[in-house]
């Protein structure tokens, strides 16, 4: 009976260790199975990054480079160093921006730059060049806009602006600065102004 009963318990912890040991490897092949998420990490990198969107007519609209790129597999987005864009689109005043640092999402479509940010416009035949200094910009590169929400300054005409917020459209050629201050009216910079005539307009405030 002694013999019988070790016999059976031995059955028992054999027949446990079975089980388990099935289980452990069902588990693994499930885990196997699972797709496992990578974290916000770099998945690969590049040196002297430039990125050119071009029309169907294969003209250059605008560009995007960086002295480095690093790329993020979780979400697609891009961190960049010495980050510079240029709005090139033919029909539109020369844009260059430029920051210490950049943000880009998927596929280019929102950058945010960001430290001794400057953004210039070239000077055309009825324009002034203009200039603007500021710590953070956010720009839709495939609209031609950018803005901030961080103080700015601008140099146009020989005259400088200074702004709480400011929203930049190349695509119009007008600045428009402290729209978020009603009651003190907003400030536009107009285009197609001659160089050397007073650029800056204050219109009423908005009723």
């Amino acid at each position: 009976m002694r013999e019988r009963g070790t016999l059976v318990g031995s059955l028992v912890i054999l027949s446990s260790l079975a089980a388990g040991s099935y289980w452990l490897a069902v588990r693994a092949r499930l885990s196997d199975a699972q797709p496992h998420s990578p974290g916000h990490v770099v998945d690969y990198f590049a040196d002297n990054f430039k990125l050119t969107r071009m029309d169907d007519k294969g003209s250059a609209l605008y560009s995007i480079a960086a002295a480095k790129m690093n790329h993020y597999a979780d979400d697609d987005s891009t961190d960049l160093t010495d980050p510079g864009i240029t709005s090139a689109r033919p029909d539109q005043p020369l844009v260059h921006m430029h920051a210490d640092t950049g943000h880009m999402t998927s596929d280019a479509e929102q950058v945010t730059l960001k430290g001794n940010v400057t953004i210039t416009r070239a000077a055309t035949d009825k324009d002034s060049e203009l200039r603007g200094y500021g710590s953070s910009l956010f720009v839709l590169p495939e609209q031609d806009l950018a803005s901030s929400n961080d103080p700015f300054t601008f140099l146009h005409g020989g005259s400088k602006v200074w702004a709480r917020t400011m929203r930049f459209d190349n695509t119009s050629r007008f600045v428009r600065m402290n729209d978020d201050v009603e009651a003190r009216g907003y400030t536009v910079i107009e285009p197609h102004q001659p160089a050397g005539a007073p650029p800056v307009t204050t219109p009423s405030s908005p009723q």
